[in-house]
Parts: C-alpha cells; sequence; structure tokens
C-alpha cells in the first residue's frame, strides 16, 4: 500500500482513494474475522451443554434403570469421554470448552452429578448406601464412600443420619 500511494503517478485524489478502498477491505476483513470468533463460542458452549446433557441424561438413566431393575443395564457406566464422542469432537477440546464454559472438567462436573443424586437418594431410606453407589456406577461401596467424603466432607452414612434428623425437627 505504501509503495502504491508513494508511487508518482497518481495524483493526490487517486491515492486517497487507494487508501479509502484498501481501508474498507481491511475493515471488512476485520468484522468477518470477529463475527467467526462470535461464532465459534456459540458453537464452544453448544457443544459444551451437549456434553453436559449427555452425562445428564445417561446418568439419570443409569440411576433410574438400576432402581427399577436392581442392576445396572447391560451398557458401561456414564464416561465422560463417551459423552465427548457422542458430539463427534475430540477429547482434548472437548475437555478444553467444557472447562473454558462451566469453569470446571466434565469429570468433576459428572462427579458433582453424581454426588448430587447420591443425596437426592440417601434422603430414600428405602435404599442401602451400598445401592446407592451401585446404581451410580461405583465397583464397591468403599470407592462410593471415599468419593461422596471428597466432595461433600462427610460419609453418605452420616449424611443420611443428618438428614433424617433435619426432616423430623421440620
Amino acid at each position: 500500500m505504501d509503495s502504491l500511494i508513494a508511487d508518482g503517478e497518481f495524483s493526490f485524489d487517486t491515492k486517497m482513494i487507494i487508501q479509502i478502498e484498501l481501508s474498507k477491505i481491511l475493515q471488512f476483513f476485520y468484522h468477518a474475522a470477529r463475527k467467526q470468533i462470535g461464532k465459534s463460542t456459540s458453537t464452544q458452549a453448544e457443544y459444551s451443554r451437549m456434553i453436559a446433557d449427555y452425562m445428564k441424561g445417561k446418568l439419570t438413566s443409569q440411576v433410574l434403570g438400576y432402581i427399577k431393575n436392581g442392576y445396572l443395564p447391560e451398557e458401561k457406566p456414564v464416561i465422560v469421554e463417551d459423552a465427548i464422542n457422542s458430539v463427534g469432537i475430540s477429547s482434548g477440546y472437548g475437555f478444553r470448552i467444557f472447562k473454558e464454559t462451566y469453569g470446571i472438567s466434565p469429570r468433576d462436573y459428572l462427579s458433582k452429578l453424581k454426588i448430587n443424586e447420591a443425596k437426592k437418594l440417601l434422603m430414600k431410606p428405602r435404599y442401602s448406601i451400598s445401592e446407592i453407589g451401585s446404581s451410580l456406577g461405583y465397583s464397591n461401596l468403599a470407592n462410593f464412600s471415599r468419593q461422596f467424603k471428597r466432595w461433600t466432607e462427610i460419609s453418605p452414612h452420616a449424611f443420611r443420619k443428618k438428614a433424617k434428623v433435619a426432616i423430623r425437627t421440620h
């Protein structure tokens, strides 16, 4: 652009028109790039939402299947990579956009879903703590108890007792 304008063959008016037209082209590219960045962000948010919805739906059907049938369904427990693959993106990209969108990793999100579901089920005395752990995909009671305590700072048994007392006092 500088060499074109510096060329002495063009009049001042022609040089100004060239600069204006080139500025318009640059402005067009700038706005097109900004729109693409906006689209990319919304697509990332959509992917993150689909991953979260997939995990939530799978966990819910897993728990309901266990409660109805007394055992885990034939399909494997909820796995984060399956949720990301269901959206059709790479695992690394899926983990990154999920964390950017929700502020936590997909694994932490799944753990929170499981703990929230466990809290609901622990309020229902008809389910044993072992059954609750199994319904959430834990291989044994010790793993479930350890994970529950890690997230809530209280054991499932203590949570159940505390919830029972809270219900009676209200």
